[in-house]
């Protein structure tokens, strides 16, 4: 039986890098926010810092990758689980190293079938895979604009696609709601052959 794919980003859909980021803002520019005060995707006007700031921070938190945790401590089991009936791909356009990326994810024994690291998030768009989860608001509605099955991760940053999207508070919720859409899609091909 062929397996379908399930595409999964990193940050803030697997590593919750974000929370080193913001203890090195906190500690290095005496920027007092917490990761709750991240309400939409632009770091750099959040925390009034320059792009280049923001992404030179993420390489170093990504270079001491044992200091990021999971986005939650069940996600080994639950990849582990999911991965019996998908093939996962790890997706990715994180400024991290593969290396860096490889070994965190090792280290927190979360397994996987591929790995892509690609240049820019919109690159996800262009991906084959059937399931697609994001922490990005803009990627999930484009992708599902394509007519592929997609989930966002509820994050502080993406409250207001929450509404409008397929979504997952946490991973266990994930493996439900990945669930429901296969037997939809079923539903959807049952009464396609009956035509």
């Amino acid at each position: 039986m062929h397996k379908k794919t399930l595409c999964i980003d990193v940050d803030g859909t697997l590593a919750n890098s974000v929370v080193p980021w913001v203890k090195i803002v906190k500690n290095e520019y005496n920027i007092q926010k917490s990761v709750e005060d991240i309400t939409a995707y632009n770091l750099d006007s959040i925390f009034g810092l320059d792009i280049v700031e923001v992404l030179e921070i993420f390489k170093r938190v990504w270079k001491d990758y044992k200091s990021i945790p999971t986005t939650d401590p069940n996600l080994p089991k639950v990849i582990k689980e999911l991965r019996r009936d998908f093939k996962i791909e790890i997706i990715t356009a994180s400024v991290a190293r593969d290396e860096d990326l490889k070994n965190w994810l090792k280290e927190n024994k979360i397994s996987y079938d591929a790995f892509i690291h690609l240049k820019n998030e919109s690159e996800k768009i262009g991906v084959e895979g059937d399931i697609f989860i994001d922490d990005n608001g803009t990627i999930v509605s484009e992708i599902l604009k394509m007519g592929k099955q997609a989930l966002i991760i509820e994050r502080p940053w993406n409250q207001v696609y929450i509404n409008n999207l397929p979504h997952a508070k946490d991973w266990s919720e994930v493996k439900k709601e990945i669930k429901k859409l296969l037997k939809q899609e079923k539903a959807i091909d049952k009464k396609e052959s009956k035509k």
